[in-house]
């Protein structure tokens, strides 16, 4: 049984070297620490994830494990750092760096808006 505030959120906006994306999040939080089940679309395959961390005023920090995809992503597998910092005009930016494998890591950043 889950136990906190329970909501889901969609949000659409667009990936570095990825495209436009949708991502649909269902989120249980307890008091500042948040856990997520996240399906990321985009026009090409879904990439699907789990996320833990922490909420604040200025945004989120965590962990990420990619737990599957479909299309493009099948078979995708991973882990790393996950941010989110909150800009003035109400949208975010999230930042995704692999934290396994690091000979391939990079930024990924996804912009709302």
């Amino acid at each position: 049984m889950k136990m906190g505030k329970e909501a889901t959120d969609v949000v659409e906006g667009t990936g570095t070297g990825l495209g436009d994306w949708m991502e649909v999040a269902d989120r249980v939080t307890r008091g500042t620490k948040v856990q997520i089940s996240t399906t990321m679309t985009f026009a090409d395959g879904e990439l699907f994830f789990d996320i833990e961390g922490t909420e604040g005023a200025d945004g989120f920090s965590g962990t990420y494990t990619i737990t599957g995809g479909t299309g493009r992503f099948e078979g995708a597998t991973g882990s790393g750092s996950n941010t989110a910092t909150s800009n003035p005009d109400g949208s975010f930016t999230q930042g995704l760096r692999s934290t396994d494998r690091p000979y391939c890591s990079r930024q990924l950043d996804l912009v709302n808006g």
